[in-house]
């Protein structure tokens, strides 16, 4: 079963503050997670390149939030990253999240 994620609002001016360059939450992504960074965006069905570090909130397969405390980051393109914060997206097999906050940065 898919795992799904909907957009933070507000976070378009949010910078990372890792003290690791590249500084971007392309970076951090990278860094925190170990792979690298895909071609595709990582929602489901979206064949369109990733460019943007999206902060989400996670669901899990039953579509209930895991945490909403907690703020990750997934590779999107820009489309799926303006998606509104009231409709759920539905990820791709295997998408591996990183946590935002500065300590989630390896």
């Amino acid at each position: 079963m898919p795992e799904y994620v909907c957009n933070v609002d507000g976070t378009s001016k949010r910078k990372c503050v890792c003290s690791v360059h590249p500084n971007t939450w392309r970076g951090h992504w990278e860094r925190g997670t170990g792979l690298v960074w895909p071609v595709k965006c990582s929602a489901s069905g979206c064949g369109q390149f990733a460019q943007y570090g999206a902060h989400v909130n996670h669901y899990g397969s039953d579509q209930k939030p895991t945490d909403n405390r907690i703020v990750w980051i997934v590779p999107f393109c820009p489309g799926c990253n303006k998606v509104s914060s009231v409709f759920l997206i539905g990820l791709k097999d295997k998408v591996v999240l990183c946590g935002a906050a500065k300590n989630d940065c390896a």
